[in-house]
């Protein structure tokens, strides 16, 4: 009967620290979503065209981003303001382009903590005598999701 007690004792204390482990949170969710931009033809435009040297700018920053050979771009939209301007540069024609926004916080989960989603998107291109961009189509006015484009820029 000792030899009982020896052994079930501490088996029964190591199934109750068992019964205490709380499972990890692991965040699986994505966070704030990117604007994902796609390229088209302005004359074909159904016609996806690549962009061979496009150089994003976030105004009024410096920092550059560079992409070659692109049909499209993700890009982080400002979640402290309700617009961003970027400068986006084609070879050595630039255009400046303000997008306009409202963002709402949305929790995920306690693991993941709360991401932005973008409502009512709107863009204007600042013109002047050369714009590379012809003209620009919002396909998904609301930011939810960065797996699917939400802007066409035709060019």
């Amino acid at each position: 009967m000792k030899r009982l007690l020896t052994y079930f004792i501490p088996f029964l204390l190591f199934l109750t620290s068992l019964s205490a482990c709380e499972k990890d949170d692991v965040c699986l969710e994505k966070g704030t979503p990117k604007l994902i931009i796609k390229f088209f033809d302005a004359q074909q435009t159904t016609l996806v065209k690549k962009i061979d040297n496009l150089s994003l700018i976030a105004l009024p920053l410096t920092d550059t981003l560079v992409f070659k050979n692109v049909d499209s771009v993700a890009i982080p939209l400002n979640v402290n303001e309700n617009n961003c301007v970027f400068k986006m540069i084609k070879g050595n024609n630039s255009d400046k382009v303000q997008f306009e926004y409202t963002t709402e916080e949305v929790f995920i989960s306690k693991s993941c903590g709360y991401k932005s989603i973008f409502h009512n998107l709107q863009i204007d291109v600042t013109p002047d005598t050369d714009n590379w961009i012809k003209s620009i189509d919002i396909i998904k006015h609301n930011i939810i999701i960065d797996t699917v484009y939400h802007v066409k820029i035709f060019h």
